[in-house]
């Protein structure tokens, strides 16, 4: 097998993770994984709509009966499992989620922040239209520190190796993107 490469992607709310995500894998041919997959085939398999609710319940629940590495361990099961070369971990959050893979994976783990000004995070989301979307820039921000706050991301966003800048075009990104990938591989 080549080089192994598995990139943790973590993020502001916003900021492009899941556009970074899917040029990799369209580009370069990664696999993504993500916890929330996981998360929701679990409430498939019960019968349970994929609420915020239930989610977070399935969530709490998994924590408790298997530690706060549950996800990473089951992502880092599967990505060993396929035996692919090129995998993507979207949606680091909390500082367990960033250190598993630091120590079991060594240098075969990147994490990357992807990153943009919370104005130009807000205006994207409010485009988005979903429910309960905070209204106004301020509100945005304490619904950011809220989740921040809940997942310890303070401390993740400490953690990663490279950061990518979303505040400008997608050919921008996409050329850090390239540029990260050719210094990677």
């Amino acid at each position: 097998m080549k080089f192994m490469l598995v990139i943790g992607l973590m993020g502001t709310i916003g900021a492009g993770k899941d556009v970074v995500s899917d040029y990799l894998v369209e580009k370069y041919g990664f696999k993504v994984y993500r916890s929330g997959d996981i998360c929701r085939e679990i409430a498939a398999k019960r019968g349970l709509e994929p609420t915020r609710e239930n989610l977070q319940a399935i969530t709490d629940e998994m924590y408790s009966k298997h530690g706060k590495t549950f996800f990473v361990d089951e992502i880092l099961r599967r990505i060993e499992k396929s035996g692919t070369e090129r995998a993507i971990f979207n949606g680091v959050r909390n500082p367990v989620d960033a250190k598993v893979p630091m120590e079991r994976l060594g240098n075969k783990f990147v994490l990357i922040l992807v990153d943009a000004k919370p104005e130009i995070r807000f205006e994207r989301l409010k485009k988005r239209g979903r429910p309960g979307f905070p209204k106004t820039l301020e509100e945005f921000k304490k619904h950011e520190e809220r989740e921040y706050a809940l997942f310890n991301m303070q401390e993740t966003f400490g953690l990663p190796h490279k950061t990518l800048y979303n505040n400008s075009t997608l050919e921008d990104l996409y050329e850090q993107v390239d540029d990260l990938v050719k210094e990677l591989l």
